[in-house]
């Protein structure tokens, strides 16, 4: 948060790293279809298999990284 502050002159950076969740599994209990899409190259499938969870009239949760 502070580039000129303590931490980045020590190198040493207290704190707890929190990792975010895992929001694929939020479509798991409700009996859906959840993925997490990290290679573009997969994106046009994963649409495509939660259209068809969603047409069956289940969930669909599609976590897409992008890199910026």
């Amino acid at each position: 948060f502070y580039p000129d502050g303590d931490a980045a002159k020590s190198g040493i950076f207290h704190g707890v790293d929190i990792p975010g969740p895992d929001y694929q599994e939020l479509a798991s209990p409700f009996g859906g279809h959840g993925e997490k899409v990290e290679d573009p190259k997969r994106l046009a499938g994963a649409i495509k298999d939660g259209l068809a969870a969603v047409a069956e009239g289940r969930v669909a949760i599609l976590d897409v990284v992008l890199s910026g």
